[in-house]
């Protein structure tokens, strides 16, 4: 494991592995409540199922919003980004096992190798500093191998941006059929996490991650954005293959301090 699920002493293993795993979140009534009110959701959906992402919810349903300002999750928050944590975006990302896919080249519906900052066009407003993200991913379902549990690659944060290509398999879930190149000495560092319902990853931005197919059951999760309010929002290098795709998701929520550099348009609740 890396990092105490209780939070104490996350700092040291997230500068160093660049995520920390197994950080208890929601208790099991909380996730059962949580669980009942996205599967009242999924029922409504097209064949009763989530489309492999579904972004934003929390700007339309509140208790959403309630869970990503958890004290559980504002507290790791702080230890790794400070004081000032600024809501950047969700995403509500479920696989459904794979059944009677006949297609040439298809195992599965999976997400492809990724650094989150590729996608979100930060800057630091600070000289000489670049941009923080981190990503939660909490388990509404149990994750593990079988049904597609995300996989890091410990210290990939630190080795700037790995090259990236098209994918070569049907199924990715990355809507701009990305993938990367990971070197093997890179690719046999491979950490394959494990949560229980409730529990919940935070990854750095520049973390290489990536999720096999689900096998087995469902796997759905809530992938939460969060940053400090040093930085602004320009146009991420594949903005043609992002914004253009699903509009801008980037909608900050001040979520805990205060923003001094007031580079941000913050999102308003009608």
């Amino acid at each position: 494991m890396f990092g105490r699920p209780d939070g104490c002493g996350m700092t040291a293993p997230f500068r160093d592995k660049g995520f920390i795993q197994s950080y208890e979140v929601l208790t099991a009534s909380e996730v059962a409540e949580a669980r009942e009110k996205f599967e009242k959701l999924e029922v409504l959906r097209p064949n009763q199922k989530f489309p492999a992402q579904e972004i934003n919810l929390h700007l339309e349903h509140r208790w959403i919003l309630d869970i990503c300002k958890h004290e559980r999750v504002l507290q790791a928050a702080e230890k790794i980004l400070g004081p000032n944590i600024v809501l950047l975006s969700t995403c509500l990302i479920t696989k459904y096992p794979t059944v009677d896919e006949k297609r040439e080249n298809f195992k599965g519906d999976f997400v492809g190798w990724h650094q989150d900052l590729e996608y979100c066009g930060l800057v630091n407003v600070e000289p000489n500093e670049g941009p923080k993200l981190i990503t939660m991913w909490l388990a509404i379902d149990k994750a593990d191998e079988e049904n597609g549990a995300m996989k890091f690659i410990p210290g990939s944060h630190k080795n700037g941006f790995f090259e990236r290509v098209i994918s070569s398999e049907e199924g990715n879930v990355l809507k701009d059929n990305r993938s990367m190149i990971i070197p093997e000495n890179w690719r046999e560092k491979t950490y394959q996490s494990t949560l229980s319902p409730g529990q919940c990853t935070f990854h750095d931005g520049m973390l290489v991650h990536g999720s096999g197919p689900t096998l087995t059951s469902r796997r759905m999760g809530l992938t939460v954005q969060f940053c400090p309010t040093n930085i602004k929002l320009e146009r991420p290098s594949n903005y043609e293959e992002t914004i253009k795709l699903r509009g801008d998701f980037r909608k900050p929520i001040l979520v805990a301090g205060e923003d001094t550099f007031g580079e941000l348009e913050y999102f308003k609740f009608t």
